[in-house]
């Protein structure tokens, strides 16, 4: 039978307080063990944003200006189509990221494929625009035979090789940088330029897309001033340009940024020479 005398009162202080639980040695375990499809959810979108990207380098490899609804001033379904694949493969971008960091199942796998989708998406697209099918030269008599813009030509998209080579070359001088500034123990994350410059390019792909497919884009006559030709046509070569901009000085707040933490580096280094007994940093 249970014992059923009453116990007895004691005397010490410590037997009336509550007794606490441990705490869980697991912090935040409520958001470490998550169901299997949280934890898979945002690799999921960013595979599927780069099979996105293949879709959308699919559909521009099949247009061309001289051949496009486009070119004969008619809306180009085409050419929307790509954008929405571009957009829809940008929202992914949002997504994954959004639901890594909501749900704590940021992992291995998202930290290398997100940042290669991004670039996947983003330099892919940049040299689909400026490829010889967005190319437009204008050679009527009336303007004295082939009018010389950029070379010898018109990029319908905005987008110049010369845009590409430049973009190309700062976001492999930030990533070199930050491999190699990581790999010296210290923390290298995104700046607000460097979203900011994400933002950007991730606008002008699509407006440059869309602004072609519903509107004129050439100008009757070349010869004339800038401020005279079709609305869509500036829009494109405003968008683009800031973006060319803002991605160039983007660069100079890393590179500032990397010096002063392998300068904290180097500092710290030589100090722990220093205090060496022979100052060689041998013991």
């Amino acid at each position: 039978m249970p014992d059923l005398t009453p116990p007895i009162p004691s005397d010490r202080p410590q037997d009336h307080l509550p007794r606490v639980q441990p705490a869980s040695t697991t912090p935040r375990a409520h958001l470490i063990h998550r169901p299997p499809w949280q934890r898979a959810l945002p690799n999921i979108l960013t595979t599927l944003r780069v099979a996105i990207a293949v879709l959308f380098f699919a559909v521009l490899t099949r247009w061309r200006w001289e051949d496009s609804l486009a070119q004969s001033g008619k809306l180009d379904g085409w050419l929307l189509l790509g954008a929405s694949l571009f957009i829809i493969a940008g929202l992914t971008d949002v997504l994954d990221g959004y639901l890594a960091r909501s749900w704590n199942v940021e992992s291995g796998f998202g930290r290398i494929m997100d940042p290669f989708a991004d670039k996947f998406l983003i330099l892919g697209g940049f040299v689909f625009l400026a490829s010889a099918d967005f190319w437009w030269e204008f050679n009527d008599p009336a303007w004295g035979g082939v009018i010389k813009l950029s070379g010898h030509g018109m990029q319908i998209s905005g987008i110049y090789p010369w845009m590409v080579v430049t973009v190309m070359a700062r976001e492999l001088l930030v990533t070199s940088l930050r491999g190699y500034v990581e790999s010296r123990g210290f923390h290298f994350p995104a700046d607000r330029w460097g979203k900011l410059k994400m933002f950007l390019q991730s606008v002008a792909i699509p407006v440059s897309l869309i602004a072609t497919a519903i509107t004129p884009v050439v100008p009757i006559d070349p010869t004339t001033s800038w401020l005279t030709w079709p609305w869509g046509r500036q829009v494109i070569d405003v968008v683009v340009r800031l973006m060319v901009a803002v991605t160039v000085l983007s660069a100079i707040p890393y590179v500032w940024r990397a010096v002063g933490l392998l300068r904290q580096r180097v500092g710290a280094d030589s100090a722990a020479t220093t205090a060496m007994p022979d100052g060689t940093g041998k013991t």
